[in-house]
């Protein structure tokens, strides 16, 4: 009896594996010789896949239970493997990019020194129009000289005074042109001089240069002021014609020098913008004895701050005044610079702007700069909201010949169209705003340390008069001087890059990682399964016939019974 039951148990335990009768072919009709192929074309598969798991499906012998069982392992680490291919696909395509810090340093000398824009906060000439004088008249309602009252003159010194209570003021008191024409020569003619008693000195790499060929006049937001280093307008501007017809033209051009491709090789003090091999004092720019007249001090514009306003920037830019600092009255400031620079990987020239976040200087068009910048795509942006919104543009914009300037009328459309611009550029995602404005992918900028201290002028140029080094000395209590001194703190300074964080074989690389690591399957493996769909098939066919195309020998067997 025992002996029975244990031949019954060892039939069920080795029945999975006991081969089953082999089919008569009256006994199989078409339909059942394909399902029967397919199964056993199939088992031939998984027994020779390397995918981990699929032979557990498809072997034969084996209970149904155990191939559902391994079939829901499979589609499950499959399924788990897919979501962290998404995942990795998904940081790939949205960052493809990282910024890493240099390999190696960078030479100063690599790099244009900034250009400087000086604005002093005296912007009128007393003597030719007193604006304050003027407009304390008209708030009091006192009699005003046909001389004294020029609408054009008004206009402008209001628009340049920075005090928006002011602006306010003197639009209420008078109904002013909404334009106002940028060939007036007024603007210079009340412009205190930069050196009127030929004291203001500039020295460039210790060396001494003619100020009026070194500094040009500017247009900022402050009014007129005045700029070294910074390109020529009509190689900054695309229609400089009005600007270059006003301001001072320099002899210099530039040699060859890019914003990608930077200085040529061998061109070293003859180059423009000017660059300098030398860190510290001696090696930078100072502008002594800037001067002010005391009695050119203004107590309504600009809140009644004296001085000086410095903007450091690109050459290639014009200066953005909202960036900047301040130059005391008789004391003397020292700028240290420290360059930011980002340059790219060739490895991404390739990637579409949007993927790497940044454009090559020949990849956008801007319609009023010559260069692409970040800064110059913003101001470019801007300007043409300003002209869509009011009609007109900042005088201090760059704009085109048919363009109209905006008078004292439009001062409160012009303040209000840059404040829903700067909106609309906050909340809306990086390179996705109005105008699209991506950095460069070669971009350079200046970080400043400043310190300052008092300068006793008035003590200096009395010692050098009675030493009988110098024949001026000047008005102790009309004059105020400043001094500034701009250098490069390092020789060298460790630039950054922009890199692939994930290229095409990093990419591929993460995938077959995972793909191994979960279900075994490589690219041989992928070549195993066209294999069995394609050439095998076809093979098999031709060699069995279309009954048999398994190749299994169990039906070839039968078909030749």
């Amino acid at each position: 009896m025992d002996a029975n039951k244990n031949e019954q148990a060892n039939s069920l335990e080795m029945a999975p594996f006991v081969k089953r009768k082999r089919l008569e072919p009256d006994e199989v009709n078409f339909s059942n010789h394909c399902l029967r192929n397919l199964s056993l074309y199939f088992s031939q598969y998984c027994d020779s896949t390397s995918i981990h798991g699929i032979k557990y499906v498809g072997q034969r012998g084996r209970y149904l239970l155990e191939k559902l069982l391994w079939l829901v392992i499979v589609i499950g680490v499959f399924t788990i493997c897919s979501i962290l291919i998404h995942k990795t696909y998904r940081k790939w395509q949205t960052s493809p990019v990282i910024v890493t810090f240099s390999t190696t340093e960078k030479p100063i000398s690599d790099i244009p020194f900034p250009a400087v824009t000086i604005c002093p906060e005296a912007k009128f000439n007393p003597e030719i129009f007193n604006f304050t004088d003027i407009l304390l008249k008209r708030i009091l309602n006192e009699s005003i000289s046909e001389e004294e009252c020029c609408l054009v003159r008004f206009q402008w010194f209001a628009i340049v005074c920075s005090t928006y209570r002011i602006q306010k003021t003197s639009i209420k008191l008078g109904n002013y042109s909404n334009f106002l024409s940028t060939a007036d020569v007024i603007r210079f003619q009340a412009l205190p001089p930069l050196d009127p008693h030929h004291m203001t000195t500039i020295k460039w790499l210790g060396k001494e240069l003619p100020i009026l060929d070194e500094v040009s006049l500017t247009f900022t937001s402050e009014g007129i002021c005045y700029t070294f280093n910074m390109l020529p307008y009509d190689e900054v501007l695309r229609d400089a014609d009005d600007y270059v017809t006003q301001s001072a033209k320099t002899q210099k051009r530039t040699r060859k020098w890019s914003l990608d491709e930077g200085y040529p090789p061998g061109d070293y003090l003859g180059s423009y913008p000017r660059r300098t091999f030398l860190s510290g004092l001696e090696g930078g720019l100072v502008i002594d004895a800037l001067h002010t007249n005391h009695s050119h001090l203004d107590y309504i514009c600009d809140e009644s701050l004296q001085g000086f306003k410095v903007v450091l920037h690109h050459p290639c830019e014009l200066p953005n005044m909202e960036k900047h600092f301040r130059l005391p009255l008789d004391e003397a400031l020292f700028v240290g610079i420290k360059p930011k620079m980002i340059t790219i990987s060739e490895d991404l020239i390739g990637y579409k702007p949007e993927d790497r976040k940044c454009y090559f200087g020949n990849e956008k068009f801007l319609s009023l700069y010559k260069y692409y910048t970040q800064e110059n795509c913003l101001s470019e942006c801007l300007a043409n909201y300003t002209l869509q919104q009011c009609g007109c543009l900042a005088f201090y914009m760059p704009t085109t010949t048919s363009t109209e300037t905006c008078g004292l009328g439009s001062i409160e459309c012009v303040k209000n169209s840059k404040i829903n611009y700067l909106e609309n550029e906050t909340y809306s995602e990086v390179g996705h705003g109005r105008c699209n404005c991506l950095p460069s992918c070669t971009s350079l900028s200046y970080d400043v340390e400043t310190s300052q201290t008092r300068w006793d002028w008035r003590k200096a140029f009395e010692v050098l008069h009675r030493a009988g080094l110098s024949e001026f000395l000047p008005d102790e209590k009309g004059s105020h001087y400043s001094r500034i001194h701009v250098y490069y703190k390092d020789l060298q300074f460790l630039s950054s890059e922009r890199n692939e964080l994930y290229g095409y074989v990093d990419f591929f690389s993460n995938v077959g990682g995972l793909l191994g690591l979960f279900i075994g399957l490589s690219v041989t493996s992928c070549i195993e399964i066209l294999y069995f769909l394609t050439l095998r098939l076809v093979c098999n066919i031709r060699k069995y016939g279309r009954h048999v195309w398994s190749g299994e020998p169990d039906l070839i067997n039968s078909k030749d019974e």
